[in-house]
């Protein structure tokens, strides 16, 4: 009976539940530009509330569409550099310990994203970007929920190692 215990408290704990995040992340990213891409038309803008619409764009570069002019090198660059980065985030939330729920959150939010717009790469070439905030004439660069997601776990992060009680001795 004690032994049947410790495999469920070990597997209640293990870090399988944030990886299934991640795979949900991106299942949530996914579904969301599939709908996008299915139901707004390239450059179309659809107002849902003032300051914040839905336009369908892509973004062959990283962030803010930077590197956006190299053709396929960067394309395979790209990829290979995120799916390295992945793999690093993967292993970072591997080895993080259980009691760190916020950190193995924050990691499996932005191993999450990451693969969303991995997926984009290899499957289209590009990136699929919808969310859109603006302020009269101004919009802020065009984004996605998997760039939410790497942003929030970002955050995390950095507020995390910022305000850790181990740093602050």
């Amino acid at each position: 009976m004690l032994k049947t215990d410790a495999i469920n408290i070990t597997a209640k704990n293990s870090v399988y539940p944030w990886f299934g995040l991640s795979g949900l992340l991106l299942l949530l990213d996914q579904l969301s530009k599939w709908w996008v891409v299915n139901h707004i038309a390239f450059g179309e803008f659809v107002s849902l509330i003032p300051s914040f619409s839905l336009t369908l764009t892509y973004n062959t570069g990283i962030a803010f569409s930077l590197f956006s002019q190299q053709a396929a090198l960067g394309k395979w660059l790209l990829i290979s550099f995120t799916l390295f980065i992945s793999t690093i985030i993967a292993i970072w939330l591997a080895q993080t310990p259980r009691e760190q729920k916020w950190n193995r959150l924050a990691l499996a939010m932005i191993l999450g994203g990451a693969l969303g717009n991995i997926c984009d790469r290899i499957f289209y070439g590009h990136v699929i970007d919808f969310i859109d905030f603006y302020f009269k004439n101004w919009h802020w660069y065009t984004f996605n929920l998997a760039d939410c997601f790497i942003t929030i776990g970002a955050v995390m992060t950095i507020f995390s190692l910022i305000f850790s009680k181990e740093t602050q001795s």
